[in-house]
């Protein structure tokens, strides 16, 4: 910052000194190197003073009187353009000012004899300024903008040590967790003849009960392992920004009045960016995080949004502040639901929960039967996945976990299904898992895709064996989610192709009005009482 104020003290020092002369006959040095200057941000409150003062040394005051009004104009329309669009283009200013003196040229020609004279002149003079003006402002930016490299040989030095010294202790702590987790397999994998010649029940199935624990924790360990592994990963991901990035995003951000320093740019796992910056407010008002985030795509040329974590407002106090790249799809959602018959509530339950950004899971789970029992049920699996999510499990893992949960909580066999969709808004990749759930389908402009189910419910075995299928979104598409209840009301031997059909013929873009219709027509279709508990969730997808 001190490097910056004394390159900027500079400029106008020269520049008043310039502006006080007649170079080769030209007497608007004054109002090129102000327009320049000020576009830049070179001192603008002082800047004005100084150029009107030093042209007064050889201007009359009629020509005194003609460039302060320009630069006064001039000022007034960028200052108020920069508060009312946040994109403001620079250039702007150039041709403020080149109007500003032709249009003070034209009402010369009104006033003055030889009036065409002076439009003429106007019009070159006008045209000279701004050109010159944009010109002289290319070669203040550059000179701002360049950085005399220091020796940072020694910082960057200590900084890989560090570094890679802590992705060392992590992995070494991932290693030991990994370690425990195969003791407990071990352990677990005692064969059970033993148990068997105990004579009571009730010392065999505690010995199980065991047995399944530690093939739980086994599980939770060896996850445990992975998410340090992966962090530990992420350590050595920052890379440098590069001293000219650097400087164009702090000074593109100080002429919108919030201060930056701390600026990292991270590289995740799915090789998209991450920025790091702790900034706070420069005389102004309190600003919005998004509109941070619109600012750095005047400068990256990328769009960034304030991560989940981050704080919507930024004032006086620095704060740090964690961008991410914005999606190329937007999601919206739609439900329609009916209980069964003399039931007070669904056994059914669902989440549609946005882990990041790019990234949005939708869980649907039927516990077993209906009534207040199967909704706990299936509450506990829906809120155990969004849990285990949120910490950074995988979903292969957090299924595997859930079903363990549910397999050793109580002697009473609890069963539920699990249809998950993981969708990826960054290139459209959804991933389906069923765990004993309904048919779903894509709906399409070209048709509509069955995505089928053979996988058994949670709850059962202990070990599962996980399938994903995965499809590719495109602009306008839909995801069509189902527990069977609405697939098994419908009578006819084949219900998913008939399901298929019903989704085709609708015309609804809406998908709260999707999920209603296809519900709605299946009762319609089928106007006997009804048996079980049946939701539909509808996911359409666009481009943004």
């Amino acid at each position: 910052m001190k490097e910056k104020l004394i390159r900027s003290s500079f400029i106008l020092a020269v520049g008043t000194v310039l502006s006080g002369n007649v170079i080769m006959g030209i007497q608007s040095i004054g109002a090129i190197f102000f327009i320049a200057a000020f576009t830049e941000g070179i001192h603008r409150w002082l800047l004005f003073p100084f150029v009107l003062a030093a042209m007064s040394f050889h201007m009359t005051v009629d020509q005194l009187i003609k460039y302060g009004v320009g630069m006064i104009i001039t000022m007034l329309i960028v200052i108020a353009g920069e508060k009312k669009w946040k994109r403001f283009h620079k250039e702007w200013g150039y041709i403020c000012m080149g109007g500003t003196l032709i249009a003070i040229a034209a009402g010369e020609r009104w006033v003055k004899e030889g009036g065409n004279y002076f439009l003429i002149k106007g019009i070159v003079e006008g045209v000279f300024v701004m050109s010159s003006g944009y010109l002289l402002g290319m070669f203040i930016h550059l000179l701002m903008s360049v950085k005399v490299k220091k020796p940072k040989l020694k910082k960057n030095k200590e900084q890989w040590f560090l570094a890679n010294a802590g992705k060392a202790r992590l992995l070494a702590c991932a290693e030991t967790y990994r370690n425990l987790a195969k003791t407990f397999h071990g352990l677990s994998e005692t064969p059970p003849d033993e148990f068997l010649m105990a004579e009571e029940r009730k010392d065999y199935l505690w010995k199980r009960r065991m047995m399944e624990t530690q093939v739980v924790m086994a599980g939770q360990l060896s996850e445990m392992a992975q998410i340090i592994t992966d962090v530990a990963e992420d350590i050595c991901g920052v890379v440098d920004v590069g001293e000219m990035l650097e400087e164009r995003l702090t000074f593109h951000l100080k002429k919108k009045g919030i201060l930056a320093k701390n600026i990292l740019v991270a590289k995740v796992r799915e090789q998209r960016n991450e920025i790091y910056m702790t900034v706070r407010t420069y005389k102004r008002k309190p600003i919005n995080t998004k509109e941070i985030g619109d600012m750095l795509y005047e400068v990256c040329n990328k769009k960034y949004v304030p991560s989940l974590d981050t704080v919507t407002m930024v004032n006086k106090e620095f704060v740090t502040l964690r961008f991410e790249e914005d999606a190329n799809f937007r999601l919206l959602s739609g439900l329609a639901k009916v209980t069964k018959e003399n039931e007070r509530i669904s056994g059914d339950n669902y989440s549609i929960h946005q882990i990041n950004t790019g990234r949005i899971v939708c869980s649907l789970s039927d516990g077993m039967g209906s009534g207040e029992e199967a909704y706990e049920e299936s509450e506990t699996v829906v809120d155990l996945m969004e849990q285990f999510l949120e910490a950074g499990f995988t979903k292969e893992a957090a299924i595997q976990m859930v079903n363990g949960y549910l397999i050793s909580r109580t002697e009473d066999q609890v069963i539920s299904t699990a249809d998950i969709c993981d969708i990826d808004l960054y290139d459209g990749v959804c991933d389906f898992m069923k765990l004993g759930a309904s048919t779903s389908f894509i709906k399409r402009d070209n048709g509509v895709e069955i995505v089928p189910s053979q996988s058994l419910p949670l709850g059962v075995f202990h070990q599962l064996d996980l399938e994903s299928v995965s499809k590719k979104l495109y602009d306008g598409d839909y995801v069509i989610m189902m527990t069977d209840g609405v697939v098994d009301r419908i009578l006819e031997t084949d219900p998913e192709e008939e399901l298929k059909e019903l989704i085709q013929n609708i015309q609804s873009v809406n998908p709260n009005e999707m999920a209603k219709q296809i519900l709605y027509q299946i009762l319609a279709s089928y106007p006997e009482s009804i048996h079980d508990d049946m939701t539909v969730i509808v996911l359409g997808i666009w481009k943004k």
